[in-house]
């Protein structure tokens, strides 16, 4: 019997983020990055690099330019107010 085929884990490429808030694992911190290619293929994070580092042929591509894109699960956006002015 012939393997059958496996599907086609579909890859999303966005293109030319303005602002990527992204994990730094060497300096154990958020950095942020500027003109970004965001890969995801299904529901993972495949690669992040530089704009135009990721020319797979069939991606749906979405412009990111003008977009600032963060994980929000992984920053704390609580803040403390220093008064009450």
């Amino acid at each position: 019997m012939a393997d059958l085929p496996q599907p086609v884990t579909p890859r999303t490429i966005v293109r030319n983020i303005a602002w990527l808030v992204a994990w730094d694992e060497a300096a154990q911190r958020h950095v942020y990055r500027r003109d970004i290619d965001l890969t995801i293929e299904g529901e993972i994070i495949a690669s992040i690099g530089p704009a135009g580092h990721d020319q797979h042929c069939e991606a749906v591509e979405i412009e990111g330019r003008g977009f600032a894109i963060f994980q929000a699960s992984s920053i704390s956006t609580r803040t403390r107010p220093q008064s009450r002015c």
